[in-house]
């Protein structure tokens, strides 16, 4: 029997996400220019200034995000130990009332009210397991959406500040990424940024 199973999977991105198009009004900068090559897929053009984030990096050293993860994990894995106990319950009781049946020890009375009593059981906690399932998607879906504008807010103070035109966010195994300079990756500085705010506890150095 299959039990609800929800994978945390928070900000898995497939490809590369822009996070911040620079327009400072108060500079001549040249503005961002979205192009295409030959095969007819957008690029950005020359001239902008562009950085990359490691959205895997980011995620494995915010002491933040691994906290609410942790949470998450804990909590489907405490539903599905919950619903499979009681799962189990209802099964034993199913097996008592079949034998029942087939040692006739049992009135047609009995039968159909018991039989009824199961049905209605087994209907409720199907209803609970789709209920813990939609609450803790519910629950994935917010932190992601607040995880994906905390980074957003930061990424964006950062390209103000430095003077960048687009920050990219993607990850090195991603399909969508294949090749940038190291010089682009900002990665370390916005490591920094949120440690510097406490949402990242600085690993011991060895």
């Amino acid at each position: 029997m299959k039990y609800v199973s929800i994978a945390l999977s928070v900000l898995a991105l497939i490809g590369v996400t822009v996070l911040f198009f620079k327009g400072d009004k108060s500079t001549k900068q040249k503005p961002v220019v979205i192009a295409k090559d030959a095969s007819g897929k957008e690029v950005i053009a020359s001239g902008s200034r562009v950085a990359f984030i490691d959205s895997d990096t980011l995620e494995e050293n915010n002491t933040y995000f691994q906290k609410k993860k942790k949470e998450i994990e804990q909590l489907d894995a405490a539903n599905q130990a919950q619903l499979k106990k009681e799962y189990g319950t209802l099964e034993g009781e199913m097996a008592a009332f079949q034998q029942k049946i087939q040692s006739g020890n049992i009135d047609e009375k009995e039968g159909v009210a018991t039989r009824d009593r199961l049905l209605g059981k087994q209907a409720a906690l199907d209803k609970k397991r789709e209920s813990m399932g939609s609450s803790l998607e519910k629950q994935t879906d917010d932190f992601r959406e607040a995880w994906s504008e905390n980074v957003r807010e930061k990424a964006k103070e950062y390209a103000e500040e430095n003077g960048y035109d687009v920050i990219l966010l993607g990850n090195r195994t991603g399909n969508g990424v294949i090749y940038f300079k190291e010089e682009m990756d900002i990665t370390k500085d916005m490591i920094k940024i949120m440690e510097e705010i406490g949402e990242i506890k600085s690993k011991p150095k060895k």
